[in-house]
């Protein structure tokens, strides 16, 4: 999924992934990801490329993207080897001149991974539901945005659930008033 303000170096972009895992190609714990660049600086990104999970600070896991943790373990990922994967689907979608929409069903990605041309199938962080909205708004009366909320229920106990927002470094965050600002 992708929305852009224009092609200039100050226009907003904002891209999303999900997409059914296919066994000779990059995958990652990453169904639902996505990047803000605007004003020619970098806000939301993905952490990295990769798709080595046996290594220390590998770029596989849901940890390394922008994405929801449920007590600590995000969506499904063999970390003994290179190659597994998962599933989402972009289940709505809308593009006009003043909003674009986009809804992601997550479950899959977060129940369970694939190895093997689907041939071993296994279960990892089951969920009741898990849906991402993106709303992106670029109207005439206000800077365009980009408005993010996660519909995710793991089961019917108390869990923690981490919201995770990777940005560029040279970006800094500060806690202003009881929200967070982002500033480059």
């Amino acid at each position: 999924v992708a929305f852009r303000t224009g092609w200039d170096a100050q226009a907003m972009a904002v891209m999303a992934y999900a997409t059914n895992y296919e066994y000779a190609s990059h995958s990652q714990a990453d169904r639902g990801q996505f990047n803000v660049y605007a004003y020619g600086r970098k806000w939301a990104i993905d952490s990295g490329y990769g798709n080595d999970a046996k290594i220390a600070n590998s770029a596989t896991p849901s940890a390394a993207h922008n994405l929801v943790l449920i007590d600590g373990k995000g969506q499904g990922f063999d970390r003994t080897m290179r190659q597994s994967g998962t599933f989402a689907e972009i289940e709505d979608f809308a593009a006009g001149d003043v909003l674009g929409y986009a809804r992601i069903n997550q479950k899959k990605a977060y129940d369970f991974f694939a190895r093997y041309h689907y041939s071993q199938i296994r279960e990892h962080n089951p969920v009741h539901h898990a849906k991402r909205h993106l709303l992106f708004v670029r109207g005439e009366e206000t800077p365009p945005f980009l408005l993010v909320y996660d519909d995710i229920r793991k089961d019917d106990t108390e869990h923690t659930y981490t919201w995770q927002l990777h940005s560029d470094p040279a970006n800094q965050l500060q806690l202003v008033d009881g929200h967070i600002q982002m500033t480059p």
